[in-house]
């Protein structure tokens, strides 16, 4: 009798680990396909948002505007900058402000555009006064243009001049460009040599 319950018990423990087995089986099956199909999905909206994102900083990376910035800064020009960048970050990219700039008046998060000219005022003190001055042997066509009385035509032609020599004094400037006393007085206290 005894041998006859272990033989059954035997018999009802190896029925039910074959029924696990097939029980766990079906539902491995079953939560890997529907895991299959969760995980499908998440990929698809993963390489989804993959691509959109490459797609936007891609576009964004390549695109770079020309700026030019002035006055009390270290390096003054003209920077291709990326799309996107603001005035403080120009300012760094041209070395940073002189000691005597004066950036109150600026908007220092502002987002630079296309051929956007950034001007960094001195600020205004008799020592800074000698900063203000364009130096007419280094200036540039534009510097020379805002000058009063000096036009584009007449910047390129002190460009022209002092290319072949620099300009000594106000007389040699006067002399080699032949201006009226009037126009140098206009320039006095503005240009430097």
């Amino acid at each position: 009798m005894r041998e006859k319950l272990s033989i059954i018990f035997s018999l009802i423990f190896i029925a039910f680990v074959v029924a696990y087995w097939g029980f766990s089986q079906g539902t491995n099956n079953n939560s890997s396909s529907f895991g299959d199909v969760q995980n499908e999905n998440n990929n698809q909206y993963n390489n989804k948002s993959k691509k959109n994102s490459v797609k936007i900083n891609s576009s964004i990376a390549e695109k770079e505007i020309l700026v030019q910035i002035k006055g009390a800064v270290k390096n003054p020009g003209k920077y291709h900058v990326p799309y996107g960048s603001k005035v403080q970050d120009l300012i760094v990219i041209a070395g940073g402000c002189l000691d005597n700039a004066d950036t109150s008046t600026l908007t220092l998060n502002k987002v630079l555009r296309q051929n956007q000219t950034i001007k960094i005022p001195f600020k205004s003190s008799s020592d800074s006064n000698q900063s203000l001055l364009i130096n007419i042997n280094l200036a540039s066509l534009e510097e020379l243009d805002s000058l009063p009385g000096i036009g584009k035509v007449t910047a390129e032609k002190i460009i022209d001049e002092r290319n072949k020599s620099k300009f000594k004094d106000i007389e040699d400037f006067k002399q080699r460009l032949n201006f009226s006393s009037a126009k140098i007085n206009r320039l006095k206290g503005l240009i430097t040599f």
